[in-house]
Formats: structure tokens, sequence, C-alpha cells
């Protein structure tokens, strides 16, 4: 990893108590000389002075704040675009509610030089398929049909489709950044692991432990169920163009 250029991603909202949590585990990695993209939609909790005021002799903050509409869907746009314009070699992508743990990276990088995939996901599918006391049982029981949905409606023989826990090689990142992504929340998720799919780049999966957020709440209604059930539905459709621009170069 020690040649590799490294960028994390982060979205945020509002995350500042989860960021204090989040940064200092970055410190204990065995890993130097990465950068650490916060991408924030205007949060007014005091984020940005943090992220300003932090320090680290491991890691480089970069914060980009994006004006409205807000959305992690847009928020994963502006990630792979900034991604590819630094070249960097492997991109990760992670919630910053404290959910992912930074421990679990250096195995997620391990996998992504083992199977020389382009996209590795942390899968949760040991968490989720068993009692998971830190989500309600309709939550666990929305998580796991979603993905059930999305592995049958895009066809992707991956378990865990919703995880955004993950490592993104740089032709998959160059990919990205050029094709026509549309979803503009949460189901940028799907969006992305479909067009990966679609592209027969390389997908594989490595176990992580997932964890509740640690500060704030996470909503999950059945109306964003349905919303991204349809949103499935319209990716197989050709309202979805998938292929980057033929005037897109490197």
């Amino acid at each position: 990893m020690d040649d590799k250029k490294l960028m994390i991603f982060l979205p945020t909202l509002n995350e500042r108590k989860n960021l204090e949590y989040l940064l200092p585990r970055f410190e204990a990695l065995p890993l130097k000389d990465f950068i650490i993209l916060v991408v924030d939609d205007q949060s007014d909790d005091g984020t940005e002075d943090y992220l300003r005021n932090y320090r680290s002799a491991r890691f480089q903050i970069e914060l980009v704040r994006r004006p409205p509409p807000s959305g992690r869907g847009y928020a994963g746009r502006e990630a792979f675009r900034i991604a590819r314009q630094r070249a960097v070699d492997i991109l990760v992508e992670m919630d910053a509610d404290g959910s992912h743990d930074p421990a679990e990276l250096p195995r997620l990088l391990k996998g992504l030089a083992e199977t020389s995939a382009d996209l590795v996901i942390g899968s949760r599918r040991s968490c989720l398929m068993k009692s998971f006391d830190q989500w309600s049982f309709l939550r666990q029981c929305m998580s796991l049909l979603s993905n059930f949905y999305a592995r049958l409606i895009l066809g992707v023989s991956v378990w865990d489709c919703n995880t955004g826990y993950r490592c993104y090689s740089q032709a998959a990142v160059r990919l990205l950044s050029q094709a026509d992504l549309k979803a503009a929340g949460s189901n940028i998720i799907h969006e992305v692991l479909y067009v990966v799919h679609h592209h027969r780049m390389k997908i594989a999966e490595v176990p992580i432990t997932f964890h509740a957020r640690q500060h704030g709440k996470t909503r999950k209604r059945v109306r964003d169920l349905i919303i991204a059930f349809g949103t499935c539905l319209l990716m197989r459709t050709p309202f979805w163009n998938h292929n980057p621009p033929a005037t897109a170069s490197d």
C-alpha cells in the first residue's frame, strides 16, 4: 500500500460528533500519507470548524462544502470526480456516522489486492443474518428485503447490496466519474453497484463487523424502501444510460 495513492471519502450532513469519534481512529491505522475527503452538504453543527482545525501527521483532510441540492448521490458523484482528478489508485467510501470501523479498512484493502477486483464491498451478512440488537426488527427486515430485491432486479452476485463501506480501483473510479449517474439520494449505492456489474468489472465481498451509528439517528422509512425498489427497476430500462459519454477522456 505504500506506493498506492489512497483517498477515503466521507459524506456528511451534521456529523461533527461522529467525526470526533471517527477521525482519531484513522490515526491508529498502519497507513500513512492518505487523504480523507469530506463532502459536506452544508452542515450547521460546526463540522467545518472541526475539520479545518484538526491536525494529523498521518493524513490530509480535504473538505468540500457542496451547495444545494443536498443528497448522498450528489456527494458520491463529487467524490468520484475529485478522485479521478487527483489520480488516486484506490478510493474508499464509508459512512461518517461511526457504523463503519476504520480498523476494518486494511482487510478491505487486502481483499482488493488479493482478488484483483475493481470493487470490494464490506459485507454485513454475518450481522444481518442474526439478531442485531442495535437495530429495530423493522429496520433489519427492511435491510434484508432491499438486499433481496436489489440482487434479484440488478442481477448482481453480491449478498450485501446496501453497504456503503467499499473500496474502488482506479479503473472503477474512472468509469464511475464518467458514467451518467442519476441517483440523488442513498440509492446511488445500488446504482454504482449496477454500473460496475454492467461493465463486467470484478466485484468481491469481505466480511465486516457493522455497528449502529455512534450519535444521532438514521431514519429509514417504508417510503425509502419503495423509492429504492422503483429506482432499481428504472436502472434496467433504456432511460437509465450506464455508459460514459463517447467524448469522455482520461
